[in-house]
């Protein structure tokens, strides 16, 4: 919600418990009767609250009946020049006093001549005759006279008029100090030469630093030492109670914030950030509303996207540190994520200079403000230097936790924060949250297979991840990790790989293994042993998934590796991975043996088989190649792959003969393969297989007897075609 930068109009309305004074300083305007004129200035600086004093003391005064003062709000900002001040000044006096009192007939018409001969003379000193004869030359003195004489007597009519009917006038001229220099001399060289009308009392609202400049700048003379000429009582307004302040800044915050979670509010971090560093740029209402107005505006476009309390450090160095807020975008990388165990000195080392960038040229006295903000939205500069800085316990500051909570130091959300749009890549958190929380099994899997297809697995699969790492509260439940994890290893095969262009992207098995360890872990041990037994059962699960979680749980206990190899904490006792081998080969046995089968194969398959019951696996492999799609399934699983890149990156295909002789004379296999390509089952494989395939091929076409690496370029649809046509 939007608020304007509008002054408080009523004491009724006062926060900042400055009625008191607006009171006793109308009572004190009212308590001068004497006939001679009086200059008030009221000092403050821009946005301390001077035009909401001022009215409050209007209102008082208006309170006032007997007898009841006439008040005039004059603008100089409605003049168009300085000769117009005056003149404008009198019409409008004239026509204040016209509506409260009618019956003065005299005084307004002699105001309205005062001001219409002013227009008329064209010049804003009326009483020096040595200004109009400077002004208008020898040739019209005479006529600069008359006009002078004219308004010196018009004007001592006004005064006479004044002082018979004791007409009290109370004129305030606010904001004067946000007028140029010129302006500002004219506005009190204004009040100078109109001060001495009797019973008129001027109420002057400026910042006395501003305006002390100006007069002395124009002028060529002491500021200071002018202003007090002009100005018989001074008053500084109060200083606003700083707790004052902030409590309108929270309740402003909170209508900003009103539809967040109270999971998704980080208390202690929250204090830290205020106390060390928000706090001290409220130093007045217009800096609240600056800021919760920016904030109300980015947070309505991004409120589900973003950290609000991080949101809320960066916006306030938008608001009051431009400068740094600008260049923070250049620094992402280095700002982002945490502290690698290895390389923490040399990461220090680069964050001194980006520290030191981003504050060149600040201040030093709000280093250390600046400091508490980015250290609270940036945990690595807390890792990295420290200095004092405690992070509070209760913030975790995993890459999962910053992941899962839209952090600003987590490169994933980093950039929206200063785009305020969310990345191509991204996914909507509300989305994940109803993926993970409410959706059912048919409606995640629906899902998940559309992101996939969007390119935007890595997104889901890292927030499933940190999701059920959570210790939150608010975090997933036992019965949310079964369904997930079932729908998981039901789709796995299904999904692609979608940035295997990418050289350092993630390789595609591994979010396979962190998203089911993290679902794991949500259950107990005999809760997992339970969910794992109906998972290897289960036809719609493709035996390479089933290959690859029990690989990673062989892995926990060090089976079937020479040395110790995994640090992991055991999610599956020994005694019930044996069980879960069994179920393995029974699946396993079963597919090898269907013939016109392609299973997926892979090498997990044929090395836990291997190890698991070596003489039931080369029995079953033998059986299974008298088959052409046995023999496919094979010669397949010996071709692996990964990503190379010098001027581009692309997937290469390396062929393993050694996995093939194994098993089959591999100038045999090559006739075979050779064969069934031929044929047309060969065009009923999907993409991938054929490409595996080709390599092969295309290995023992070079008379080798090293193993090779193709490009895909190498084996594109296109190679394929071209080798079919040599067959």
């Amino acid at each position: 919600m939007l608020n304007p930068d509008l002054p408080v109009q009523n004491i009724s309305d006062d926060k900042l418990n400055r009625g008191g004074f607006a009171k006793e300083l109308a009572a004190a305007i009212l308590s001068h009767n004497m006939p001679e004129g009086l200059v008030i200035g009221m000092y403050g600086a821009w946005g301390s609250g001077k035009t909401s004093v001022i009215n409050m003391i209007v209102e008082q005064l208006k309170e006032i009946t007997n007898p009841k003062p006439i008040i005039m709000r004059f603008n100089p900002w409605l003049c168009a020049d300085q000769k117009q001040l005056i003149s404008q000044f009198f019409k409008q006096l004239s026509s204040v006093i016209k509506k409260e009192c009618p019956y003065y007939e005299n005084i307004c018409g002699y105001m309205k001549d005062y001001s219409e001969l002013f227009e008329l003379a064209g010049n804003f000193m009326p009483t020096n005759i040595g200004v109009w004869l400077k002004f208008f030359g020898k040739k019209q003195s005479k006529k600069a006279s008359e006009h002078n004489n004219n308004l010196q007597e018009i004007k001592d009519k006004i005064s006479k008029n004044l002082r018979e009917l004791e007409i009290r006038l109370i004129v305030t001229i606010d904001d004067i100090d946000r007028l140029s220099n010129t302006e500002i001399v004219s506005v009190f060289q204004l009040v100078k030469s109109l001060a001495d009308f009797p019973f008129i009392t001027y109420l002057l609202a400026f910042d006395r630093e501003i305006v002390t400049r100006a007069l002395g700048d124009v002028q060529k003379c002491d500021g200071a030492e002018y202003l007090e000429k002009i100005v018989q009582a001074p008053f500084e307004l109060p200083m606003a109670n700083s707790e004052d302040i902030y409590k309108i800044f929270f309740t402003r915050l909170e209508n900003v914030l009103v539809d967040l979670p109270e999971g998704k509010w980080e208390k202690y971090y929250w204090s830290d950030l205020f106390n060390g560093g928000i706090k001290h740029y409220l130093d007045t209402i217009r800096d609240v509303i600056r800021f919760t107005n920016t904030l109300s505006l980015k947070f309505s476009m991004l409120k589900n996207e973003v950290n609000a309390i991080d949101l809320i450090g960066i916006t306030c160095l938008q608001v009051f540190e431009p400068d740094v807020y600008s260049r923070l975008p250049f620094y992402k990388e280095s700002l982002c994520g945490t502290m690698q165990g290895g390389y923490r000195e040399e990461q220090r080392k680069k964050l001194e200079v980006v520290w030191e960038n981003i504050i060149s040229d600040i201040p030093e006295e709000k280093h250390e403000r600046i400091k508490s903000i980015l250290w609270g939205c940036f945990p690595k500069l807390v890792n990295a230097f420290g200095n004092g800085f405690v992070m509070s316990p209760q913030r975790n500051n995993s890459w999962r936790d910053l992941m899962i909570s839209n952090s600003i130091s987590s490169s994933g959300s980093f950039n929206r924060y200063f785009s305020l749009t969310l990345e191509n890549e991204a996914i909507p958190t509300s989305h994940l949250e109803w993926m993970v929380m409410t959706a059912d099994a048919n409606e995640f899997t629906e899902e998940a297979i559309k992101i996939n297809a969007d390119r935007k697995s890595t997104k889901l699969f890292e927030y499933i991840d940190a999701a059920f790492s959570s210790n939150k509260s608010d975090s997933p439940s036992k019965g949310r990790a079964r369904l997930i994890l079932n729908c998981l290893c039901k789709m796995w095969c299904d999904l692609e790989d979608n940035e295997e262009t990418v050289f350092f992207a993630t390789p595609f098995t591994w979010r396979f293994y962190w998203c089911t360890r993290a679902l794991l872990q949500k259950l107990d041990e005999i809760e997992r042993y339970d969910v794992m037994c109906d998972i290897f059962r289960d036809s719609n699960v493709c035996l390479p998934t089933i290959a690859m979680l029990l690989n990673d749980f062989e892995l926990e206990h060090n089976r079937f590796v020479e040395s110790k190899s995994s640090e992991n904490p055991i999610l599956i006792s020994e005694d019930n991975v044996l069980e879960l081998e069994k179920l393995f080969v029974e699946r396993a046995t079963a597919e090898m043996m269907e013939k016109n089968l392609i299973i997926g194969f892979n090498w997990y398959i044929i090395h836990l088989f291997e190890n698991i019951a070596e003489d039931t696996a080369k029995s079953v492999i033998n059986e299974m190649i008298s088959t052409d799609y046995g023999l496919v399934n094979l010669v397949k699983s010996a071709v692996g792959g990964g990503k190379r890149g010098d001027r581009e990156t692309t997937r290469f295909y390396i062929i393993t003969k050694e996995s093939i002789e194994k098993y089959i004379d591999i100038n045999t296999a090559n006739e075979r393969i050779k064969a069934f390509v031929a044929l047309r089952d060969f065009n009923n494989l999907d993409a991938e297989s054929k490409k595996e395939l080709v390599s092969f091929l295309l290995l023992m076409e070079r008379e080798t007897t090293a193993d090779f690496a193709y490009r895909e370029n190498e084996i594109s649809e296109a190679a394929v075609i071209s080798r079919l046509a040599t067959i």
